[in-house]
Formats: C-alpha cells, structure tokens, sequence
C-alpha cells in the first residue's frame, strides 16, 4: 500500500506489458514468474536466491524483495497487534492538565508534569503556546548542562531525528536553552506520543505470545531500516526508548542518545543489558550491531528475560562477548524451534554471521511465518 508501492506496481506492469505476446490472460503463473525474472535482471533488480517452493510463493517473495531493493521498504505480512497488549487511549487536550505550568521555556512551551526519568534527561508534557498542541519536551539534567559531551550529545539527538521524517520515529520539532533561576536548561521538543514504553508492556504482560513479539519486532525494524538507510546507527535499542500506540503502532526515540559516561572516562555505547559484543569491545559499530540489539530484545519479548543476566555491566558484557545464549525454546517451552533460529541468527557473536540489515531480518521474520503457516 501507499504511493510508493503503487508506483512500483505501476512499473512492473509496464515492465509485464511490454514484449508479451497476446497479452497476460494467455500467460501460466510460471509464465509470467519467468518473464517477470527476465524483465527485472535487465532493469538490474534483485533475483532470488532459493528454490524449491512454490511458484506462486516465489513470485510473491521476488516481488517483495524487488519492491525493497526499490523503496527500502518490506511489505508487511504480519496481523495488526491484539487489543489485549494495546495500551489504553489516553487523549491528552491542555486543559485537562494542570492550569499552572510548572516552567515554561522558550516563552513558549509550558512544562507540566514529568512523563518520564531517566538517567542523563526529564520528559515532560508540555503545551506550545504557538501552536497550541501538547508536545513532549525532554530535558537535561541540572547537573550535565554545564557538560559540554551531554549537550553535544543533546543536539545530535536532534539533528539525528530531524533527517527522519517517518511515522515510526518520533518527531523532533525544536531544540533550545533558556535561562531558569539562573541555571541554563537545554531542551529538545518532540512530538507527543500516546501509549506505553515497551518496558512498560513488559512490566504487564511478562512475556508475548511468540507472533505478537515477532509483530512488535517487526514494528521497529521498519524504524531501523529507515536509520540505517540515512547512514546512522542507533546503538542504543532498549524497551525504554519504544513506544507502543493504542492503536499499535510502533515508535522509537531517543536516536542516539547514549547513558551517562562513569568518572574514569570510558564510554558506554548502548546500555550493557543489550550491548553488542563489538559494542562491549568498543570496536567499530555497523547496523548489524543493532541488529544483535533486536534480537536481544527480541529473547526478552519471547522470554520474559534478556538473554544474559548478570550481578554487574562488566560481567553482563563479557557475556555478550564470550557466552552464548540458551535457546528461547528452553526458557519457554510454547515458542517454536524455528523462532529459536531467528534469535540465534540476530545474536550471533561474529556480526557476518548475523542478518546484515533490517530489511533482511524482516525477511526472515515473514519466510518463517509463511513456511510454517502460523495461524492466529
């Protein structure tokens, strides 16, 4: 669906068209499979890899893989999220919150209550006096401002956003600093987003049933891809920068926005709970390191747990580095084996070994589904 797609049928069909002979209704299903592998090697698209199946099957995954290569997107066979992990509407109109604002900034965003804490930054609701509209403004901590690392940090947050306009990545609209009883605040306003984090769904609900983890997970590769195809990483993928809609969308924030450096200086890229093993060596870092960070998140969606649990960061990371994870299916005997080979792929410890990208976890996510017939 959407214009790209349209657009890219659109295209195909010309492709289809051109040097058929008596038009397509005369054609077989490999007919037309066979001229649609022709026409796309000439105009240098993807060819499939595998065989084996179906033809239809694999005029439907060609197809796919095509549209991909074409637009970086992956049409999405999986069901929308069930109402029961939904988390509740919760409309917010700015005169529901408190009349007194608690600050405002800018002499235009009225700070209401703190949304949100964390280590480095506060998350307040707000209202935009300019454009009258509840927005979210995160703000760093009194005792960084001064901290010329938190505030760089602060505006590639920013500027990392701004490049990516899509609707499963929170907007930023402004970033900013003002003065409040003579301490600087430095600020970035972003878009408002109803729903829980993903910690919070975890915190309810424990463990998913395995199709609502994949769907979730489903949910923030498309974000991922979207990063990776502007050159940028995320490094820092944890249930706390998630965000999952009432109406079960899926939306991540906080780009780039690593945990506080300890006194001795060394920093942290991405919290220890989901850090890669290149991360924890601070080696170099590529998508596929965010790609581990999915499928940790991913163990955790399906278990109940992260996949290495330890008494300190030190000892965390050198089980990400040195240890491999049990199987999902040991931890939670309802998760099937070939759920087990997804996450294993997503954690393997050599990052060629691992899916190269998000469009290709994606892949493997909805071939599975579609080999094994999973029902709802």
């Amino acid at each position: 669906p959407g214009e790209q797609h349209t657009a890219f049928t659109g295209r195909l069909l010309r492709l289809f068209h051109e040097g058929v002979p008596n038009g397509p209704e005369l054609l077989t299903i490999d007919d037309f499979y066979l001229h649609i592998l022709v026409k796309m090697k000439a105009e240098g698209l993807p060819q499939p890899q595998k065989r084996g199946t179906g033809t239809a099957a694999m005029l439907a995954l060609t197809l796919n893989r095509a549209f991909s290569a074409w637009s970086g997107e992956v049409p999405s066979v999986l069901p929308a999220l069930p109402v029961s992990i939904r988390p509740a509407a919760q409309t917010v109109a700015w005169s529901e919150t408190a009349t007194k604002p608690i600050g405002i900034l800018g002499d235009r965003y009225e700070l209401d209550g703190v949304r949100s804490r964390g280590g480095i930054s506060d998350v307040f609701t707000a209202h935009d006096r300019r454009l009258d509209r509840v927005v979210a403004v995160k703000v760093l901590r009194a005792d960084l401002a001064a901290d010329d690392f938190y505030m760089a940090r602060l505006r590639t947050e920013a500027r990392a956003a701004a490049t990516l306009d899509h609707p499963a990545i929170v907007g930023i609209y402004d970033i900013g600093e003002d003065d409040i009883n003579g301490s600087t605040v430095h600020y970035i306003v972003m878009q408002y987003v109803e729903g829980q984090s993903l910690r919070e769904v975890l915190r309810d609900h424990i463990r998913l049933p395995f199709r609502d983890a994949l769907a979730l997970v489903d949910g923030f590769l498309v974000a991922l891809a979207v990063i990776h195809r502007h050159g940028q990483i995320y490094r820092d993928l944890t249930p706390r920068n998630i965000m999952l809609t009432p109406t079960g969308e899926v939306k991540i924030f906080n780009l780039g926005f690593v945990p506080a450096v300890p006194p001795t200086g060394i920093v942290q890229i991405g919290s220890t709970m989901y850090i890669s093993p290149e991360g924890a060596r601070a080696e170099g870092l590529d998508p596929r390191s965010d790609i581990y960070c999915t499928g940790c998140l991913l163990y955790e969606l399906l278990t109940g747990q992260p996949p290495f649990i330890a008494d300190s960061p030190v000892a965390l990371a050198y089980q990400h580095v040195r240890n491999d994870p049990v199987p999902p299916s040991a931890v939670n005997p309802e998760i099937p084996l070939w759920c087990d080979i997804i996450v294993l792929k997503a954690l393997a410890k050599d990052p060629g070994q691992r899916y190269q990208g998000a469009i290709e976890m994606r892949y493997g996510i909805h071939a599975a589904l579609n080999r094994h017939r999973v029902g709802t």
